[in-house]
């Protein structure tokens, strides 16, 4: 490893090497959770038309100044209806909510409060304002507003209001085809009984599973420890993908190959070893096509270098911009002297909002199953004394 950097520059590094991968189209009922590449403007005016509120019926607020508190109803106006027209001011017209208020009306009153005795509605009441219960035209939005700029991500909300203005298609952010390879001889599948000298292949679903929840797709590839082996895949691996993720092999160790393997095929190593804990071990680098992210291979390291390195990265491909965030620390946790130290928490937030965190102890960088526990890591800077009760930054992964 080279000298190690701080955990600022090598996020600095890092987000300096985004890029821009395009756009393409995808069907509306397709396009949740992507980013919208272009803006969206309304084909009409929100609402199209002035729109019933409510059930009831609809007058014309001046027959209310000449006393008329009986009105003789005229017909009823359904939503998916023409628009209907009133021809006389002490008549009226039953509205349902959702229709078009008819021509030679101003107001809506509900069915609560009336009364119907056969044709005829009588008011309880003459203290109404025009206006009352309608949605007007244009009230929301005009025609050829903005209704959404890119880069924003599609929630059910905006494909709610995709449909309204006749989107079948939408433009969104291309995501890159990411690779994801695992090495080291001890690992077997998941179907498989490990022996007493194995374990399973946790890192590649663990990442492969959080970049689907991007609706990010990739494929998974594991190598054995064999340098010729690992260069040949890697080639061919690097020449079809942008982003090639490795887990396991970039430390220190006779059978750590990556590093070795990567400068061969001319990856240029942007560095090595960061001064933190877990992950020290973390490589990165790219050529003009791919960009590479060798994260350590225990569960615990791998797991915190992808929330902390990698998925900032491609939030960044796709304009997401990342938001730092901090709660008071409720214990005191000792710091490392030359390392920042990410240590595992569980988030609380009381009635008013107020977020702390609580560090839940584990096992080490082997130790997966202490993140089901908690929440997020949280950084302690290296070299600090006290920091029960100090506001810390940190990376929520759940």
């Amino acid at each position: 490893m080279d000298s190690l950097i701080s955990t600022e520059e090598a996020s600095k590094i890092i987000m300096a090497s985004t890029r821009n991968y395009g756009h393409e189209e995808v069907k509306l009922e397709q396009s949740l959770g992507r980013i919208t590449a272009t803006e969206w403007k309304a084909d009409r005016d929100f609402p199209p038309y002035d729109r019933v509120a409510m059930d009831g019926i609809a007058i014309h607020r001046d027959a209310l100044t000449t006393g008329t508190t009986r009105f003789q109803i005229q017909g009823i106006a359904a939503a998916g209806n023409p628009r209907m027209t009133l021809h006389r001011k002490d008549h009226c017209l039953e509205v349902m909510t959702g229709s078009i208020l008819p021509h030679g009306t101003n107001l809506v009153i509900p069915y609560e409060l009336i009364e119907i005795e056969g044709s005829m509605a009588n008011l309880s009441s003459d203290s109404w304002k025009e206006w009352q219960n309608i949605h007007r035209q244009g009230n929301d939005r005009k025609k050829g507003d903005i209704l959404l700029k890119a880069g924003h991500k599609i929630s059910a909300a905006e494909i709610a209001t995709a449909a309204t203005i006749g989107m079948e298609r939408l433009t969104v952010k291309t995501h890159p085809s990411v690779a994801i390879v695992s090495t080291g001889d001890e690992l077997v599948p998941i179907g498989d009984i490990p022996l007493a000298h194995q374990i399973r292949m946790s890192n590649s679903a663990m990442i492969a599973s959080e970049l689907r929840n991007r609706k990010i797709y990739s494929s998974i590839t594991h190598i054995a420890d064999s340098p010729q082996e690992i260069s040949t895949s890697l080639a061919k691996i690097i020449s079809e993908h942008d982003v090639l993720i490795l887990s396991g092999g970039v430390s220190k160790g006779k059978f750590d190959y990556i590093p070795d393997s990567l400068q061969k095929l001319r990856i240029k190593k942007h560095f090595h070893g960061i001064a933190q804990k877990p992950g020290k071990p973390f490589w990165f680098g790219s050529s003009e096509d791919c960009v590479v992210f060798a994260l350590p291979g225990n569960p615990v390291s791998s797991f915190f270098c992808l929330h902390r390195y990698v998925i900032p990265w491609l939030d960044g491909c796709l304009g997401i911009e990342a938001m730092c965030t901090y709660a008071k620390l409720m214990q005191d946790v000792p710091a490392k002297k030359t390392l920042d130290y990410f240590i595992q928490v569980k988030v609380h937030a009381d009635l008013n909002a107020y977020t702390s965190i609580t560090p839940i102890e584990g096992g080490g960088s082997g130790d997966l199953a202490n993140l089901m526990s908690c929440d997020a890591f949280a950084k302690i800077p290296a070299g600090q004394d006290q920091f029960k009760n100090s506001l810390v930054e940190y990376i929520r992964y759940r």
